[in-house]
């Protein structure tokens, strides 16, 4: 549905206790052009993760078509 509605999902994997998470968000939950999924080892990663995230995901400029 996100991505019919044009909607991009990104993620952030903490695999900690499930070292396939990473492979599930990025084939089930990304979606959209220019989404990413971002993947941390331990709970201790991920404020520093989050950071790097949200910046990544401000500093993106997708294309924009002039009609």
């Amino acid at each position: 549905m996100a991505l019919s509605s044009g909607i991009t999902v990104n993620g952030l994997a903490i695999a900690n206790e499930d070292p396939g998470l990473f492979d599930y968000y990025r084939d089930k939950v990304r979606t959209g052009e220019g989404s990413f999924v971002m993947e941390v080892t331990d709970y201790a990663g991920f404020a520093p993760a989050m950071r790097r995230k949200l910046i990544r995901e401000i500093e993106y400029r997708p294309k924009v078509s002039k009609n």
